[in-house]
């Protein structure tokens, strides 16, 4: 995947790589015995295999009873349309309208579907 955005290719990684990072977590949560929150995580939408990175992180994290929040990265700029980080728009670097289906969003409406507690609009709109 092109992880920084020039047009070289990263083999991407696995989940026994995020096991392997994550180990830190499991000695610092043993350590001070308090919770853990993972915030502005994610994957570029168009990522070849996206949505196999954010499984895999977002198992590890849960794993490890960590709250989670996904980055949603949209601009409220005027002239700016930055869109790289969200997910609605799919899989193609140039959609500009919703879509209604993505692995992404699979993969995203999985996880959430098993929160007990969710805030009232999110589960129209998405």
């Amino acid at each position: 995947m092109d992880v920084y955005g020039d047009g070289s290719e990263v083999q991407w990684v696995d989940q026994k790589w995020i096991e392997e990072k994550l180990s830190t977590v499991n000695e610092f949560q043993s350590q001070r015995n308090q919770p853990i929150a993972v915030n502005e995580f994610g994957v570029m939408r168009w990522a070849d295999g996206g949505h196999h990175y954010l499984t895999h992180q977002m198992e590890g994290f849960e794993k490890r009873g960590m709250n989670h929040a996904i980055w949603l990265w949209e601009s409220s700029w005027k002239g700016v349309s930055w869109s790289s980080f969200n997910y609605r728009k799919g899989p193609h670097p140039n959609q500009k309208e919703d879509v209604s289906q993505s692995e992404i969003l699979t993969t995203l409406k999985k996880f959430w579907a098993r929160n007990g507690v969710t805030p009232s609009d999110v589960r129209g709109r998405w």
